[in-house]
């Protein structure tokens, strides 16, 4: 590896390097995870705001607390299929929407089975909020 922790470089001074895309994360600087539930109209029982919420915070909080502790050994990731089956429980007929956020406003849509989401070494993750939306009944 080419990170030098202790000294908080690349170590890659007199060696000709491609970079190609470079991510940069401060942990004071959180990337921020927002979800939408969308359920069928008149589902029941309706998904429970808080407890989506309360699952997700600490499901970021795990994912932050690997990252801390891996220190750019390894990459830690955010899956959809882990956390729609959180959120979920794999019954429900529910559909979920992550939005990923980084400081920069650029974000990563995760809604799909098989999206991930690739944290860098220190990144800090941070729920920003649920949102549920009723699917209109097919008529």
């Amino acid at each position: 590896s080419v990170l030098d922790l202790a000294n908080g470089q690349l170590a890659i001074g007199g060696t000709p390097t491609v970079l190609g895309e470079l991510y940069i994360a401060d942990p004071n600087l959180p990337t921020r995870v927002s979800a939408v539930v969308t359920f069928p109209q008149g589902a029941a029982p309706p998904p429970d705001k808080v407890k989506i919420g309360a699952d997700l915070t600490n499901a970021l909080a795990g994912l932050n607390s690997l990252n801390e502790q891996n220190a750019g050994g390894g990459t830690v990731v955010l899956s959809y299929d882990a956390l729609l089956q959180l959120v979920t429980g794999g019954a429900q007929p529910f559909k979920l929407r992550l939005a990923v956020t980084l400081q920069s406003g650029v974000t990563q849509i995760l809604e799909k089975a098989g999206d991930q989401y690739d944290l860098t070494a220190f990144e800090r993750l941070e729920f920003a909020g649920v949102d549920l939306q009723e699917e209109p009944a097919d008529g």
